[in-house]
């Protein structure tokens, strides 16, 4: 859970307080849920390449707002590693079978339904006839649905709905 200290908090607040930042906002919020670091190695060097070619000429004043938030973002990806090799370490011999599959499924069979029917987006894509394949792509490719499910006592499952999915007031 991130507190208001925590640098990704800030980093997220400093990106959104500014609507110049939003392309690095993207670029940092892609990168951190793709956890992919090939993937944001190579976003960062079209970025880094854009930056070199016209921007200071065409932006002027506003180029130095988007070089700030560049490094930033470079910063971002060059601490990845360190914070997200620890990650890896601890988890690298956790058991992951057919029973954690399955719940993974389910969860994400929640993650759909929220999206058709609370997610703003997704509604109005929907809706106002845009291409139905276009709109759901952002789904994940397998889920599951099962009547009244409920986890195993005891279990890694059961922890989870107890202490993060049932409702609380978080604010």
């Amino acid at each position: 859970m991130l507190t208001k200290n925590d640098p990704a908090a800030v980093v997220t607040y400093r990106l959104f307080a500014d609507p110049i930042n939003v392309p690095a906002a993207a670029l940092v919020g892609i990168s951190i849920m793709m956890l992919d670091v090939v993937t944001f190695a190579s976003v960062t060097v079209l970025v880094a390449a854009a930056a070199i070619v016209k921007l200071p000429v065409l932006l002027g004043k506003r180029f130095e707002k988007i070089a700030t938030s560049f490094a930033m973002t470079r910063s971002v990806g060059d601490a990845f590693l360190t914070a997200y090799q620890p990650i890896v370490q601890r988890r690298l011999n956790t058991v992951y079978g057919e029973r954690e599959r399955d719940f993974q499924a389910i969860r994400r069979g929640r993650y759909v339904e929220f999206n058709l029917v609370f997610d703003r987006g997704t509604l109005f894509g929907l809706q106002s006839g845009g291409r139905t394949e276009s709109i759901l792509m952002s789904m994940p490719p397998i889920v599951k649905w099962r009547y009244d499910w409920q986890p195993e006592p005891g279990s890694a499952e059961a922890k989870l709905a107890s202490d993060f999915l049932s409702h609380r007031e978080w604010v």
